[in-house]
């Protein structure tokens, strides 16, 4: 029995050790075969073409819901319904970061984009678009627009920032770091610095 038992321990240690050095050769593999994206960064007021749209970044704040709402004079009696209150109840603290973007089209016909898509970042934390903010900031905005040819529409994009996202007493420090919004992933990655 005893025999049996060692037997049988040695075989599923064996298997276990070939499982681990496979993953571990195919983990190799993947992560080698391929360079390493460059990273192209666009910064405030630099414009970005891409397909028949242009795209500048025009100001980035961060502050509270309820300062954010003012400064584009949204008031309690409009239709707002709040993605970030649920959780300022619950004892989370909230920020929203705000970028105005200028979208061009640069083409004759009528160009769609997608706004729904885009998701901020930074180095250990990303979020999409708050799309209850973004009807509300904006008139006529939604999440997928309409450019009229050879028109430029500016939007306010908005992405919540909570509290628990950012450990080490970061939340505290959002105006220092540095947030951005991916447009390609590789073999560039293409960011607008916010």
């Amino acid at each position: 029995m005893k025999a049996l038992c060692s037997k049988k321990t040695v075989i599923i240690t064996f298997v276990a050790l070939i499982a681990v050095a496979l993953w571990i050769v195919r983990f190799t593999y993947i992560n080698t075969k391929w360079p390493n994206a460059e990273i192209v960064k666009i910064v405030q007021g630099q414009k970005v073409v891409m397909g028949d749209i242009s795209m500048r970044i025009k100001e980035t704040i961060i502050d509270s819901e309820e300062n954010t709402l003012k400064a584009f004079s949204v008031n309690s009696t409009d239709k707002y319904q709040s993605f970030v209150r649920p959780f300022v109840e619950k004892g989370w603290g909230a920020k929203i970061l705000t970028t105005t973007i200028e979208l061009e089209n640069l083409s004759e016909n009528v160009v769609t984009a997608d706004l729904s898509r885009l998701t901020a970042e930074q180095s250990y934390w990303g979020n999409g678009l708050d799309s209850f903010m973004l009807a509300s900031i904006n008139k006529d905005a939604q999440e997928i627009l309409s450019i009229p040819p050879n028109s430029i529409v500016t939007v306010h994009l908005s992405f919540d920032l909570f509290d628990k996202h950012f450990p080490n007493g970061r939340f505290e420090k959002l105006d220092t770091l540095e947030f951005s919004i991916p447009l390609t992933l590789y073999p560039q990655k293409i960011v607008l610095v916010l």
